[in-house]
């Protein structure tokens, strides 16, 4: 890997760690869909209802976990928390809110027509 890409390997982590928050965000429809047929078509049966329950726990129990894990990610160049001060947070923050190292930076995710090898 040459000079101009050297934080190429922690901006790929930070890719995982958004995209996963994404996701989980995205799955929030199939979970709520899911949850209020079996509330609909099953409305007097307590294991359902536990089991519908239980699934609501599961999925906000995995989205803090994606959203914590995204917040504390720590920039590649002053190695604070990229989208978190001790103040303020912000997961849609296009640069460090510490260093201001801009987002992609060091990396050839930031280039426009630049195929991931």
């Amino acid at each position: 890997m040459s000079e101009k890409y050297s934080y190429q390997k922690e901006w790929k982590e930070h890719r995982k760690r958004q995209k996963t928050f994404w996701l989980v965000i995205l799955g929030y429809i199939p979970i709520a869909l899911l949850s209020l047929s079996l509330g609909y078509f099953y409305e007097n049966n307590k294991i359902i209802g536990v089991a519908s329950s239980s699934l609501w726990v599961i999925f906000l129990v995995i989205f803090v976990i994606c959203g914590i894990r995204l917040q504390f990610w720590e920039c590649p160049r002053c190695e604070h928390s990229f989208h978190r001060t001790w103040w303020w947070n912000n997961i849609f923050s296009r640069k460090c809110l510490h260093c201001k190292l801009p987002k992609y930076a060091g990396s050839s995710f930031g280039e426009r027509g630049k195929v991931e090898l």
